[in-house]
């Protein structure tokens, strides 16, 4: 019979409103350009649908560059003596990335009919950056079946495996291996702040699955404010409250009665190496560990909502994620008192952003992310001649673990 009670919480971060004079210090980049081309002395403007409007004058040689825009869709309008002659819409700004937004066919007419196209103007390679990444965005989750965690998406990333199952993250997450380096030297960020496990290195804690806007997986070549990483690097960026009032909730089972029973492990019946033998010849080929049932049920519940508390200026979004893992696991048939260990695990997670638009020029932002995991676990008696569960024989192991992080942010544009 095995019984113990442990109680764990871990705190790994904590980030007050206080450190935002040293944001340049600590924040990693969140967000991307745009730039591109145009008649000299026009002007062009961006505006985000959380409200967010940049203005900058296309310079004599016909470039113009818009940078600190927080990631998400922009209008981009060119304008010529007050009168708008170009519009393109749908604009997605990236993460570390320069949107290429020309209007060479708009400077060039001679008359100021307004020309407006539609499109998600992304270059396909960016000339602007020399490491080596990728970058996942929201559209893609949605139409990819990939697992909700930061590691599985990461693992779209050319070079990217998983490792090995002996080494499990805050939250009893597998982990990944870039390149073939050890799954501790990883670094992990959200909204530009490393949220890797301080103690071991090994994984860090993620947002909701449906908070992820964007998520970068550098593989190679990034900069050195990435620090304390000889492996990759994984940046996710939250989503946060637009113009609009969206909210959603969905609920994901995965019974147990749906899935197959893994292969129980019996006594080998071949001839063993020498100096091996039975001391029971009665072992051969008989049954050494039941996985018959040894199956277990998934929940997921997933809710968000988001929108303006002043419009243009003031945002929220708020996500949550509870998923609950009900298993079992039978003992070997070799041990005294043979028992069922029915265990649970639960990790909830939730995402608050805040956003306020100060001015054209100034963004000051607030994140909470929280991640949890607990384990519960009972063992009955079972017996291997009927395959029956018994009584209940104790508790096993009771463990919680947590993380919370403040963030706050200051972000004025050059």
């Amino acid at each position: 019979m095995k019984a113990g009670n442990t109680f764990n919480y871990s705190l790994l971060a904590l980030a007050c409103a206080a450190a935002l004079a040293s944001t340049s210090v600590f924040a990693q980049s969140t967000t991307g350009n745009i730039a591109g081309q145009a008649q000299a002395g026009t002007t062009v403007t961006v505006i985000s649908n959380t409200g967010v409007a940049r203005k900058a004058i296309v310079d004599n040689s016909g470039h113009y560059n818009i940078t600190s825009l927080p990631v998400g869709n922009y209008t981009v309008t060119l304008q010529r003596d007050g009168a708008t002659v170009g519009t393109r819409s749908n604009v997605q700004v990236v993460v570390n990335s320069s949107a290429d937004v020309s209007f060479a066919s708009e400077a060039n007419a001679k008359s100021l009919g307004t020309v407006s196209v539609s499109a998600t103007a992304i270059p396909p390679i960016d000339v602007t950056t020399v490491d080596s990444r990728t970058v996942i965005t929201a559209k893609d989750l949605d139409r990819l079946p990939i697992g909700r965690t930061a590691e599985a998406i990461a693992m779209l990333a050319p070079g990217v495996v998983g490792g090995s199952s002996y080494f499990q993250g805050p939250t009893k997450n597998a982990l990944v291996s870039f390149g073939g380096s050890s799954v501790s030297e990883n670094a992990y960020y959200i909204n530009g702040y490393n949220t890797t496990d301080p103690l071991s290195g090994l994984g860090g804690i993620g947002l909701p699955y449906g908070a992820i806007d964007q998520q970068e997986i550098f593989t190679g070549g990034y900069s050195a404010k990435y620090g304390r990483s000889t492996g990759g690097v994984i940046n996710q960026i939250g989503k946060r409250g637009t113009n609009e009032w969206h909210f959603g909730f969905q609920v994901q089972w995965a019974p147990s009665f749906l899935a197959s029973d893994p292969r129980s492990t019996y006594y080998p019946n071949g001839r063993l190496p020498e100096t091996y033998h039975y001391q029971d010849t009665s072992l051969p080929g008989t049954l050494y560990r039941s996985r018959n049932d040894n199956k277990g049920t998934t929940t997921t519940y997933d809710a968000y909502i988001g929108g303006p508390l002043i419009k243009d200026k003031l945002f929220l979004f708020v996500a949550a994620e509870a998923q609950k893992q009900d298993s079992k696991s039978t003992s070997p048939s070799n041990v005294a008192s043979t028992y069922n260990n029915n265990y649970t695990y639960n990790t909830p997670k939730h995402y608050v952003k805040l956003d306020w638009n100060i001015n054209d020029s100034n963004i000051l932002e607030f994140t909470n992310i929280s991640n949890k995991n607990s384990y519960t676990s009972n063992e009955y008696a079972y017996d291997y001649a009927t395959g029956k569960q018994g009584a209940l024989i104790g508790h096993d192991l009771w463990t919680k673990t947590g993380s919370d992080i403040y963030i706050g942010k200051f972000t004025r544009a050059c």
